[in-house]
């Protein structure tokens, strides 16, 4: 999605040789690339908070890791999947 659009700009602003229109898009640029990586941060920071996860989900890996501190695992279904919490 974001890609589309810088190539799509990029070459929308091509042929541009005005001085202050070239700084003025260097600008947008530099503003854009920015975006970009706090956008990707923000998401790994809420990925490693675990926002984003269900509720139950979160809850369920906070169990398992608790339990893998201590050198347990919990049980897991026939079909891999963990054990159901009741939470």
């Amino acid at each position: 999605m974001w890609h589309d659009y810088v190539i799509e700009e990029y070459r929308r602003h091509a042929g541009v040789t005005e001085p202050a229109e070239v700084q003025h898009l260097l600008q947008l640029v530099q503003d854009y690339t920015n975006l970009v990586h706090d956008v990707h941060h923000e998401r790994e920071l809420l990925l490693s908070y675990n926002i984003g996860v269900d509720r139950d989900a979160r809850q369920r890996r906070m169990v398992q890791s608790t339990a893998a501190r201590v050198g347990l695992r919990l049980p897991t279904t026939d079909d891999g999947q963990a054990f159901n919490l009741g939470m």
